[in-house]
């Protein structure tokens, strides 16, 4: 995430990573941060967003974040019961309608 927009490490060296965002068939917006992760991380630079943020969207990464976490960090819970579980306590609707379908989860 920077500045509310979900981009993804297209490059780096050993100073710098080169961002993109992720909706790169509509945006051609790309970052430039600071390598060292131990470090506050610094924006080098940011082109305009052609497009606005979608705030849903990002919670839906957030929980299947949690959800791979969650089924890494327990092995013996059913998968089918993480994400039920991590599913029911999703409230923003909008959100619960981005959210992948059963076996979708799968494919992320």
């Amino acid at each position: 995430m920077i500045d509310s927009y979900h981009c993804h490490s297209k490059s780096n060296n050993e100073t710098r990573i080169y961002w993109r965002c992720v909706k790169r068939d509509i945006c051609n917006a790309r970052c430039v941060t600071n390598a060292n992760v131990h470090a506050a991380i610094t924006v080098h630079s940011v082109d305009r967003h052609e497009h606005g943020t979608f705030p849903s969207e990002v919670k839906v990464r957030e929980i299947v974040a949690l959800i791979k976490r969650r089924a890494r960090d327990h092995p013996n819970e059913p998968p089918t019961a993480i994400i039920r579980e991590e599913i029911h306590n999703v409230e923003d609707e909008a959100t619960q309608i981005l959210l992948p379908k059963d076996k979708q989860f799968y494919a992320w």
